[in-house]
C-alpha cells in the first residue's frame, strides 16, 4: 500500500474529479467520426454540462460535455467535434500517460504533471481554450473532456 500521496495521484481519481465536474445529469446521444476515416477505436460519451462546468466564456445555456476516449493502444485518433456557439471557444482536458505508459500511476492533463498536494489536496484541473474547435487529437489509450458552449440549448438549457 503507498502513501497517501500516491494514492490520490493515481489516474483514475483526476479522471473522476474531471467526470463529476464536468457532466450533469442529462445523458445525448452520440456518434464517434474521426477526420481520418477510422473511428473505431474512439468511444465517446456526451451529457449536458454540470452548470459548475459552464464556460467562463460562456453567456448562454445548452452547454455539452463530451468526453472522447482512445482505445488503440498506438494510434492517434484526430476526432471530429460537433459545433456550437463558433463566437465561444470550447475547453479541452486532454489526459494522457506519461511517455505513453499506461501502467503508471501518474497522468498528464494538457502535457502538465498532476501531483496531490502535500496536504493530499487536489491540484488545480484547469482546461485549455480551444478557439472554434473542429476536431482534437486524442492520443494513443488516452482520453479528453471537451465543454462545447451552446452545442444543445433545447435540451441542455
Amino acid at each position: 500500500m503507498g502513501s497517501q500521496r500516491e494514492e490520490v495521484s493515481h489516474k483514475e481519481y483526476f479522471a473522476n474529479c474531471k467526470r463529476f465536474l464536468l457532466t450533469g445529469e442529462g445523458v445525448l446521444r452520440a456518434v464517434a467520426t474521426s477526420e481520418t476515416g477510422d473511428a473505431s477505436f474512439l468511444r465517446v460519451y456526451s451529457h449536458c454540462a454540470a452548470a459548475r462546468a459552464k464556460s467562463p466564456h460562456a453567456n448562454a445555456s445548452g452547454d455539452v460535455a463530451l468526453l472522447l476516449i482512445n482505445i488503440h493502444t498506438n494510434t492517434p485518433v484526430n476526432a471530429t467535434l460537433p459545433r456550437g456557439d463558433a463566437t465561444v471557444p470550447a475547453t479541452l482536458w486532454a489526459l494522457t500517460p506519461p511517455g505513453g505508459n499506461i501502467s503508471t500511476t501518474s497522468v498528464l492533463l494538457n502535457g502538465n504533471a498532476l501531483v496531490a498536494g502535500a496536504d493530499g489536496s487536489v491540484p488545480p484541473l484547469s482546461g485549455t481554450d480551444l478557439p472554434a474547435p473542429t476536431s482534437v487529437l486524442v492520443p494513443p489509450q488516452s482520453y479528453a473532456f471537451v465543454v462545447i458552449p451552446g452545442l444543445a440549448p433545447l435540451v441542455c438549457g
